[in-house]
């Protein structure tokens, strides 16, 4: 009888480990529309922020982005489908998959109806120039 309740106690304490909660939760703070808010476009030699050059236009043609649990659907001004891209987003970052390509970008979130990433990319590493692109999204209503 002693033996049947150690093996009943072991039984249930490694029942008990074995449960333990999975943290695989799904982030759904991005779920639904979010609309575009404003797109700014900075480049640097050595450093220091250069002007724009006349007549030079950046511009993102995103008007809003909708986010399912997984999936991000880009649209342009004309509600036109642009791309897709698998998404997953842990911590501080979002990262975007399509085909074999991967992005990873930094995110920002300013309360649970807005957020910004920041994108920054190398134009002449022999020059040391690079460019920032900074857009900003604000939750549909």
């Amino acid at each position: 009888m002693k033996n049947n309740f150690t093996l009943f106690l072991l039984l249930t304490i490694t029942t008990f480990i074995g449960c333990k909660k999975d943290n695989n939760t799904l982030d759904t703070r991005l779920k639904g529309r979010w609309d575009a808010k404003s797109f700014v476009h900075e480049e640097f030699i050595n450093g220091v922020l250069q002007q724009p050059k006349p007549n030079e236009i950046h511009y993102s043609s995103t008007k809003y982005i909708i986010f399912t649990d997984n999936e991000a659907s880009f649209y342009d001004k004309n509600d036109i489908l642009i791309e897709q891209w698998t998404y997953t987003l842990k911590d501080d970052k979002i990262t975007f998959k399509q085909y074999d390509i991967t992005t990873v970008f930094p995110i920002k979130f300013n309360g649970a109806d807005e957020f910004f990433t920041v994108f920054r990319y190398d134009i002449s590493i022999q020059n040391k120039e690079y460019a920032i692109n900074t857009s900003t999204y604000t939750r549909s209503k």
